[in-house]
C-alpha cells in the first residue's frame, strides 16, 4: 500500500521550518528543510501507522491547498508493505492467512465478507485478523453447514 499527503512547509522567522498536513491534526518541524522533510516522513510514518492500527479509515488526500507567501506544498509519498501490516498492526493477509488455515485466499474472503474473520481493507487490498485467524486454529470448525436451531417457543406457538 502506498500513501501520498500533501505536506506543508512554512519558513519560519528563525530560520526553522514548521510542517503541517493538512488531512491530519499536529504538525512537526525541522531545523532546515532537509530536517523538516525527514520530520514530515516520520510524521505521516507514525500517523498513518496509528490510524491502521487503530482500525480507522485514512482521510483522502487533498492537494493544491491556498499557500501563503513563505509556504512550500510538497507531496510525501510512502509504502506500506504487507510485512508492517502483518507484524506491526496485528493482521494478516488473504494469503497469509489462507495459507495459516489451509483453505484458499477466496474462502478467507468470503469468511471475512460475511464476518466470521474481522476483516480491513488497507489500501487496495483485504487484510484479516491474525487474532481470529489464531483463534481459528485453536478452536477449528467441523466440516459442512452450521445447523440452525429453532426456538421451542416458536414451534410451540
Amino acid at each position: 500500500m502506498q500513501v501520498t499527503y500533501e505536506a506543508i512547509f512554512e519558513l519560519e522567522e528563525d530560520g526553522q521550518y514548521s510542517v503541517v498536513f493538512p488531512d491530519f491534526e499536529g504538525a512537526t518541524c525541522g531545523d532546515g528543510m532537509s530536517d523538516a522533510l525527514h520530520m514530515a516522513a516520520e510524521f505521516l510514518w507514525l500517523t498513518v501507522s496509528g490510524y491502521i492500527s487503530d482500525g480507522d479509515v485514512l482521510p483522502t488526500a487533498t492537494f493544491g491547498n491556498n499557500l501563503k507567501k513563505n509556504q512550500k506544498a510538497i507531496a510525501i509519498s510512502l509504502k506500506f508493505d504487507q510485512a508492517n501490516a502483518e507484524a506491526e498492526w496485528g493482521w494478516l493477509s488473504t494469503t497469509a492467512a489462507a495459507k495459516a488455515l489451509n483453505v484458499t485466499p477466496q474462502r478467507v474472503r468470503v469468511m471475512a465478507y460475511d464476518g466470521v474473520l474481522p476483516s480491513r481493507k488497507i489500501g487496495r487490498d483485504l487484510y484479516v485478523s491474525r487474532t481470529a485467524v489464531e483463534e481459528r486454529i485453536r478452536n477449528p470448525r467441523g466440516p459442512g453447514r452450521v445447523k440452525v436451531v429453532k426456538d421451542e417457543a416458536v414451534l410451540a406457538g
